[in-house]
């Protein structure tokens, strides 16, 4: 078993630190360890796009990110643009069209 591996971010805004093994990816640690399940898991090779997230302000697949890179980085998930707790007027547009998914058959 492989030794996990400590990682500090800023995701949504807010300092978070967690645990990861070497070759576990970013989507992973986002939606199983921080319940972050807004990025979703489609083909894991990078193709679908469902999983993408901002990293520094560039958008990247989370599956193909180890997320061990995630360390000092900026990450912003679709959780982060709702305000105040009011969901944002396309996270209301995918509740009203029971966009369950990623929202590519919407």
């Amino acid at each position: 078993m492989a030794k996990k591996l400590h990682v500090t971010a800023t995701i949504n805004g807010e300092q978070v630190e967690f645990l990861c093994e070497p070759r576990q990816s970013l989507l992973e640690v986002l939606r199983d360890e921080l319940g972050l399940t807004g990025a979703k898991e489609g083909c894991n090779n990078g193709n679908c796009g469902a999983c993408t997230v901002m990293m520094n302000g560039v958008p990247v697949v989370a599956c193909c990110v180890l997320a061990v890179e995630a360390e000092g980085a900026k990450i912003e998930t679709i959780e982060s643009i709702a305000q105040e707790g009011h969901l944002h007027p396309i996270q209301q547009c995918f509740l009203e069209g029971a966009a369950l998914q990623c929202g590519i058959c919407t």
